[in-house]
């Protein structure tokens, strides 16, 4: 039972099936579009396919635990199979280089054979000879009267397999650490503006940064005939315990990285920019500040903050136009106390709340953001180092070819010698042939021009 279980689980067939379910599943990843927040599901697929994606993970496939679990499945089929035939392939490629091999092949279609006037000492003398210098290595041995010469060229490329099985799974490994351990956010920001967190795009879960990021600048570059984008770039400036330690200007498939984390130029766009004035009752101090939304206005030496959640430019009520109008959220300690709307209008409209602050909405502009994908993905060294195990397999397989060459003298009476080269490989088959023939006519020539001969 267990010696069943081993054997479906080093399977090639288990391997195809595999590789077609990733396939698959890396196609669906590709098709639907990823890490987005849930209103935006709902705008491109609507309430009853985004539910679907929502709850199968498929939203984040890739982080999903059905696509960990075929990589998983994938590494063990990989992982056994690999110490099944390991031990195998490691004691043939040691005994090549160890032991005569046991058996001649005398039917290989990889034949050449040559009669050459020699006596057989000489002849052996002129073979060990030539062999050192085109092979270096080889074995030899009497066999009655017969002088058997092996020598195995290429054997590096029988561990070919393997440096690609381990570099699958070494890449399976990077990519399950930067899952884990890595980040993918999303950060807007406005010129001038700091931040020290990003957002996930799919939770609204903000990460901190162990350092804070500034946009200088933003500049956006429009085809004259289309008025549609031609390149935008952002100048950036990362900061760290306050002092400016890296600028950089960024575009599209340029980012900015900084220790280990990477910034990308994604997209931008343009948002409402509030001036809002708190002015205290009690004494009629004021306090104002740009706000856009989402940001808050903290009134100093106090726990309070008033938040803007929402913005329209112009609301229609009471069968009248309101004009621009806001709705702003009382917090204390992170904690909405109250919510309220405020109108660009009517600057007074706030007493009404009867509040120790006086809230008045001044004015709005439009103001232009730079739209940063933040990634840290601490895998990508292991993937890199996966990548070069996987050429270094390819090369072993694929271009070192696995040859064993036999040559063998007898005595054919007369003063004459049989000269005999049997070849065995399973690549390259026609070049090898031709490397049988001009290796048969090269040892006859040496044997026919060693001293002694006849």
């Amino acid at each position: 039972m267990v010696k069943r279980a081993l054997d479906y689980l080093s399977s090639l067939r288990l391997t195809i099936f595999l590789l077609i379910l990733i396939s698959g599943a890396s196609l669906l990843g590709t098709l639907i579009v990823q890490n987005k927040s849930p209103q935006e599901y709902l705008e491109i697929y609507g309430p009853t396919v985004s539910t679907l994606l929502w709850v199968t993970g498929a939203i984040d496939l890739y982080h999903s635990w059905y696509f960990q679990l075929l990589l998983g499945l994938l590494s063990l089929n990989l992982i056994v199979c690999s110490l099944d035939r390991l031990p195998r392939t490691w004691r043939r490629l040691r005994n090549e280089q160890k032991q005569f091999p046991a058996h001649l092949p005398e039917k290989s279609r990889f034949y050449d054979r040559r009669e050459v006037p020699a006596s057989l000492e000489p002849a052996t003398a002129a073979l060990t000879q030539t062999l050192q210098k085109k092979f270096s290595h080889f074995q030899s041995r009497s066999v009655e009267k017969d002088q058997l010469f092996f020598v195995a060229r290429g054997s590096l490329s029988l561990l070919g397999p393997y440096f690609t099985h381990l570099s699958i799974l070494v890449i399976i490994t990077g990519a399950l650490i930067g899952s884990f351990f890595g980040f993918k956010g999303w950060l807007p920001l406005f010129v001038g503006e700091v931040s020290d967190q990003v957002r996930n795009p799919r939770t609204g879960e903000k990460i901190p940064l162990p350092f804070s990021i500034r946009c200088d600048d933003f500049q956006v570059e429009m085809y004259e005939a289309s008025n549609q984008p031609k390149d935008y770039k952002s100048r950036l400036a990362v900061l760290q315990d306050g002092k400016e330690v890296m600028q950089k200007e960024i575009e599209v498939n340029h980012p900015l990285r900084y220790r280990g984390i990477s910034f990308y130029q994604a997209s931008y766009g343009s948002d409402p920019v509030v001036r809002l004035v708190a002015v205290k009752v009690a004494d009629g101090a004021t306090l104002g500040s740009d706000v856009a939304l989402g940001q808050a206005l903290s009134i100093a030496g106090t726990d309070l903050s008033y938040a803007l959640v929402d913005y329209q430019s112009n609301l229609v009520g009471m069968g009248m136009d309101m004009g621009p109008t806001i709705t702003v959220e009382k917090r204390q300690d992170d904690q909405t106390l109250q919510s309220f709307k405020l109108f660009q209008r009517f600057p007074n409209f706030d007493r009404e709340r009867r509040d120790q602050y006086l809230l008045q909405f001044h004015s709005v502009s439009e103001k232009k953001w730079t739209g940063l994908q933040v990634a840290k993905d601490p895998g990508v060294p292991v993937i890199w180092a996966g990548c070069g195990l996987m050429m270094l397999g390819i090369y072993f397989s694929f271009f070192i070819f696995h040859r064993r060459i036999w040559v063998r003298l007898r005595p054919a009476g007369e003063g004459k010698l049989t000269l005999e080269i049997f070849g065995q490989t399973r690549k390259a088959e026609g070049m090898f042939e031709k490397q049988i023939k001009i290796l048969g006519q090269t040892l006859a020539q040496e044997i026919k021009a060693s001293p002694g001969r006849g």
